[in-house]
């Protein structure tokens, strides 16, 4: 398990530091550069969280809110770290701000249907699958369109 924290993003110049340092070997058709990350993040309501252990960046969740609906964009964990549930403290920390911070009812996300682990991180985390987007991405494949309700469950009647 991972010993790394998460933090939200402010903006800082060493943040900025770190988040081109690790988008540094990203390829653009896959993710988006830093220099747009950093634009998006000029747009209301749009955060980052960051997962560090004592030093470099080990992985991100940026994503938006939309009224109250919060939509991750991206996930990404540096491949040295992977396999530590460093993914899993992201997500969750995205949850929880998205709900603390904004009062998101529900989080959307789009995720490649080859992309198995993250599927199964998002399923175990209460995502549910809702629908296929033929075709979404550049290469063809198709996006699954996952959400996850926030809201309080109701009680059930007597």
């Amino acid at each position: 398990m991972s010993t790394s924290s998460t933090f939200v993003y402010r903006g800082s110049t060493a943040e900025v530091m770190e988040l081109q340092r690790l988008s540094a070997n990203w390829s653009g058709k896959d993710f988006w550069t830093a220099d747009d990350i950093l634009l998006s993040l000029r747009i209301p309501r749009t955060f980052l969280i960051y997962a560090a252990n004592l030093g470099p960046w080990q992985g991100l969740a940026l994503g938006r809110m939309s009224a109250s609906t919060a939509e991750l964009f991206y996930i990404h964990v540096s491949p040295p770290a992977r396999g530590q549930g460093l993914g899993r403290l992201l997500l969750q920390s995205f949850i929880e701000h998205a709900s603390t911070e904004f009062a998101a009812d529900e989080i959307f996300l789009e995720v490649r249907p080859s992309n198995r682990d993250a599927i199964g991180l998002y399923s175990k985390l209460g995502f549910v699958e809702q629908t296929r987007r033929k075709r979404y991405y550049n290469d063809g494949e198709d996006a699954l369109v996952f959400t996850k309700d926030l809201r309080p469950s109701s009680p059930n009647p007597s």
